[in-house]
């Protein structure tokens, strides 16, 4: 079982990824830079930056859902299993559980994080210009203002 849910969790991150990556970004200030959602998603996740996050992470649960919507039943129990409410389902009483409580948005929210996780670690030439760029900005601003990149503030 532990296999199966890999290696659905692991298709469903790929579909997921890749048709971010076929949508255009958002909120791109530099043209060029970031070319698709998943390089916004990327940068959002690795920044912690809150400005936009409802949006981006609406436009991945929709995504999510529509995958977990494709699968078959067996691949959703095994999903659900390892969520939360499986493992709480799991635990209790047999006699008093219900005999078929999978629910979709414990996969969505369980699916989501496995994208978050990939994005923190994703890397990419447009990504490693994005931050070089961002670096170059602060230290312009750091010589020309007295700013304080460390402190994000002036001096």
């Amino acid at each position: 079982m532990k296999a199966l849910v890999k290696t659905v969790e692991g298709r469903i991150q790929r579909q997921v990824i890749t048709k971010l990556q076929r949508m255009d970004p958002m909120w791109n200030e530099k043209p060029g830079l970031l070319k698709s959602l998943w390089d916004e998603v990327c940068v959002y996740t690795q920044s912690a930056q809150p400005d936009g996050y409802k949006e981006l992470d609406a436009s991945i649960r929709t995504l999510v859902a529509e995958q977990v919507a494709k699968l078959p039943a067996h691949e959703q129990a095994a999903i659900w299993l390892k969520t939360g409410a499986g493992i709480d389902w799991i635990c209790s009483d047999e006699t008093v559980r219900d005999p078929y409580p999978v629910n979709s948005s414990d996969l969505v929210e369980d699916l989501t994080r496995h994208i978050y996780s990939a994005a923190l670690n994703w890397t990419n030439r447009r990504l490693d210009m994005y931050y070089d760029r961002a670096r170059e900005l602060r230290q312009k601003r750091a010589r020309e203002y007295r700013y304080d990149p460390n402190n994000d503030g002036y001096v």
